[in-house]
């Protein structure tokens, strides 16, 4: 996949590089995350029609705020990710259960 592909859904999410109906789920996900007032409960129903559950949806949501709040306690407390300083720690065995291979 092209750097160009994985930069479409930043942009807009509806047009990324995945099936439809999972473009549309993840332009969903951001909005209700992001905004969560603006997302509104129709859309809920249209993302019933290509198959996505109740389950899935509450999942896709709560991951996503999930994320979000580790993001904003990352900068909160100036904390690298882990995928940045992996290049640096180095030294450690691939057995270290907090680095990731």
């Amino acid at each position: 996949m092209s750097r160009e592909n994985l930069q479409a859904p930043l942009q807009d999410p509806r047009n990324g590089p995945l099936e439809s109906r999972e473009n549309i789920f993840l332009d969903y996900v951001i909005r209700a995350v992001r905004h969560p007032h603006a997302v509104a409960d129709p859309e809920i129903s249209t993302l019933r029609q290509p198959g996505w559950t109740e389950q899935d949806i509450f999942d896709a949501v709560a991951h996503g705020a999930l994320h979000t709040a580790v993001d904003i306690l990352f900068e909160i407390f100036r904390i690298t990710p882990l995928v940045a300083v992996k290049t640096v720690v180095t030294h450690r065995p691939r057995t270290d259960p907090y680095v990731r291979n």
